[in-house]
């Protein structure tokens, strides 16, 4: 796997900026299942009747063309949670400890029109990866 910066620098910028940029944590083949399961989830999500779809978004904070969908443990996402976790799981558990918890895991999506979001609601970073 290419990574391009090191997974020991990363706990410092998680640290310092509240998230880490690990390009090349996934293998692309990986990131292109997943990118291709989470147009079928929503695509089947958006099927069902608002009352359905309530609990499979997260809330979001510019929604016009924007969502945030929960996703589940399928395989697509495992496979990428688990190359990543090899890429740069030293770094998380130094950030976040061995003991910690995946409390949620969702699919931000965007169409044309969507005004620009900042990376976390809870950072102020301005950085061309944002």
């Amino acid at each position: 796997m290419y990574m391009e910066a090191p997974a020991s620098s990363l706990s410092a910028t998680l640290e310092r900026d509240g998230f880490a940029y690990g390009r090349g944590a996934a293998l692309a083949a990986s990131c292109e299942r997943l990118r291709a399961h989470a147009d079928e989830a929503l695509a089947r999500v958006l099927d069902l009747d608002l009352d359905a779809q309530r609990d499979l978004f997260g809330e979001i904070r510019t929604p016009l063309y924007r969502r945030d969908l929960k996703l589940s443990l399928a395989p697509a996402v495992t496979q990428v949670l688990c190359e990543v976790a090899q890429a740069l799981g030293e770094s998380l558990q130094a950030a976040v400890g061995a003991a910690a918890n995946l409390c949620e895991l969702s699919v931000i999506s965007s169409d044309p029109g969507a005004e620009a979001q900042p990376t976390h609601c809870d950072t102020s970073y301005q950085g061309a990866a944002a």
